[in-house]
């Protein structure tokens, strides 16, 4: 075994420790409510084997960059990471923690996005989550987004900051839109409070899920106009993308 795939591996002998910790076996797993399991330690070994676009973190048939990465605009990260694809139980678990309340779910898939995507990222400066709008907010009761950067900016000691990107604008739900349709949607849906709170600073976004990614987009362009020297994001969930990928293989 190389020094790689020892590293990979213990980390994530300490993930599935930590989940066991947070998650008693008495209390059931948060994916499949089997009161003996092993998800976690499969969806990190899946993610550590995975084949995915290598800027946007989708899903693919085989490496590669995919046919939407091609159109990409500036506002657009430079990389990103997802812990698997948005389907299947995980999928079931997300939906909980963001629409139903489950924060337990929310934690468990915090801990493996740690174990996961942010054992690739670089480490940041600063890590800001996307956020919602004040009226979804109070709906809501919480940004799933913010409790997933809670955990990396803790577990890395770096700054977090939860404010200085806003949402202004109550946009209609991205789910039933193209991408096209997703960026008409979230034109001018988000603010910087202060450009100087990011300027000159290596910046990662923290989002549940990336579909088209419009919204990663559209917040990044705000933070490349203020001056950060970096932009990368880590979300939990990726779609798959079936059709044909582009040439571009690295």
């Amino acid at each position: 075994m190389n020094k790689l795939s020892s590293y990979l591996s213990q980390l994530s002998q300490w993930a599935a420790r930590g989940l066991d910790l947070l998650y008693p076996r008495s209390a059931g797993c948060p994916l499949c409510r089997s009161f003996d399991c092993s998800c976690g330690e499969k969806i990190l070994s899946a993610y550590h084997e995975r084949t995915a676009c290598s800027r946007c973190g989708k899903f693919l048939a085989r490496a590669g960059t995919c046919s939407d990465c091609a159109s990409r605009g500036n506002g657009f990260p430079d990389r990103v990471w997802a812990l698997a694809p948005y389907e299947g139980s995980l999928r079931d678990a997300l939906h909980r923690f963001k629409y139903h309340g489950d924060k337990r779910a929310g934690r468990f898939l915090a801990g493996l996005l740690l174990a996961g995507p942010g054992s690739e990222a670089d480490r940041p400066d600063l890590v800001i989550p996307v956020p919602l709008h004040p009226s979804r907010l109070k709906q809501r009761g919480y940004n799933q987004a913010l409790l997933l950067a809670e955990s990396l900016a803790f577990s890395w000691q770096v700054e977090l900051d939860h404010t200085v990107l806003q949402r202004t604008a109550l946009t209609q739900p991205q789910s039933n839109l193209g991408r096209s349709g997703r960026l008409a949607n979230l034109g001018g849906a988000f603010r910087l409070a202060d450009k100087g709170r990011v300027r000159g600073k290596k910046v990662l976004l923290v989002d549940d899920i990336i579909t088209t990614g419009s919204t990663l987009e559209a917040c990044g362009a705000l933070l490349r106009q203020a001056g950060t020297t970096g932009l990368q994001a880590v979300c939990v969930a990726a779609g798959r993308q079936a059709g044909r990928e582009t040439d571009n293989f690295s």
